[in-house]
């Protein structure tokens, strides 16, 4: 932020709050200037007011009454627009309290990594931490401010969870002798090849994939992102998988406690159990989160739910949850205890015991020149 207080950056910040109050997020997004950036872009309306092509055309690219204001504003200054006012102007964050915030979210991500950005926001909110409540403004604060903190180093780029991009590369070595040492390094044993029923974790969302990520790799599990609404085909091949398999198909699903939420989970299990039918996979569905009881039992934070369509005044609850206000050691366990209702912890341990005496054998077996030591 600027050392002094910019009076121009500040007058503009009011009018442009004002203008942009009917768009979602729009004064929001005013957040990520500090005074002096919105004297710069104050001093660049002023200059477009005044451009011959511009007041011909008369269009600044605004709806009409908002292009009239600004251009009143440009011409004539706030004072005009807006005379002394009993309204108190908002609280703009101290120093001090930056750095509250600041240090909370670095401890946090430290402690409990990796954790979703959104998931971040409602610990700091369950926290009571300064200038954070239940707006997206508080949000859309907590994203800008962790992303300050990662480009200065003082939260970890691996701390935060993001699996919504990814790369497509085909795995390639410089030789033979390569292939066959990483493929010995990086063995892993079908730890379910015995089991009496095969597992998939299905999740909403892609950010949260990267916070139970280390649950389903440790345990061998697929873990399936929808991105709300699952497709057929997505349906389909995640049923194609099991034809022939002859053991039951357990599918754990992790949905937001919304409208939205609760139809998609509804959409895909009837999905998978139609497909499954047609196939001969025997599924069973279970609704692992989010559930009323848990929003209770864990007095997770919770938003308004949204009364904007027929569908989503059906609700018959007065607010929403979302996945990311479940804390993410919390999160990882919910899918962890799933997971171990059939393959138990101590079953793992020894799976995993023989999988790494695999691998020494396969490693001394390419030491030896590929003869028996």
């Amino acid at each position: 932020m600027s050392a002094r207080p910019n009076n121009k950056g500040r007058q503009f910040w009011k009018i442009a709050k004002d203008l942009l109050s009917d768009f979602p997020g729009g004064s929001a997004a005013l957040e990520i200037f500090d005074d002096d950036e919105l004297a710069k872009i104050f001093d660049q309306v002023q200059a477009k007011v005044a451009d011959p092509e511009v007041q011909e055309s008369g269009v600044l690219g605004l709806p009409r009454t908002a292009e009239n204001q600004m251009r009143a504003y440009a011409e004539t200054g706030a004072k005009t627009l807006y005379p002394a006012s009993p309204i108190k102007r908002r609280h703009r964050a101290t120093a001090a309290e930056m750095e509250e915030r600041a240090r909370f979210l670095i401890d946090y991500a430290r402690e409990h990594h990796p954790v979703s950005v959104r998931g971040l926001y409602y610990q700091a909110e369950v926290a009571v931490v300064a200038g954070i409540d239940k707006t997206e403004n508080s949000y859309n604060k907590v994203q800008h401010q962790v992303l300050q903190l990662r480009r200065k180093g003082r939260i970890d780029y691996r701390w935060i969870a993001d699996a919504t991009r990814w790369m497509r590369r085909p795995r390639t070595f410089n030789n033979w002798e390569d292939a066959l040492e990483n493929t010995a390094r990086t063995y892993r044993r079908a730890l379910w090849q015995d089991a009496d029923a095969d597992v998939e974790i299905w999740i909403e969302k892609d950010a949260l994939a990267g916070v139970v990520d280390v649950v389903t790799w440790e345990y061998d599990v697929p873990l399936m992102v929808s991105r709300g609404y699952t497709s057929e085909t997505f349906a389909f091949n995640a049923i194609e998988t099991y034809v022939g398999s002859g053991r039951p198909l357990m599918v754990y699903a992790l949905y937001d406690f919304d409208r939205s939420g609760a139809d998609a989970a509804r959409s895909l299990e009837e999905k998978l159990t139609r497909f499954g039918n047609e196939r001969g996979v025997e599924v069973h569905f279970n609704l692992l989160g989010l559930t009323f009881d848990q929003v209770v039992d864990w007095n997770l934070p919770t938003r308004p739910h949204k009364r904007t369509t027929t569908a989503d005044q059906r609700w018959p609850h007065p607010y929403a949850c979302e996945l990311d206000a479940i804390p993410p050691d919390d999160l990882r366990a919910l899918v962890k205890t799933a997971i171990e209702r059939h393959l138990p912890a101590s079953e793992l341990a020894q799976l995993m015991q023989t999988e790494e005496l695999e691998r020494e054998t396969m490693l001394m077996f390419l030491e030896h020149g590929g003869v028996a030591p």
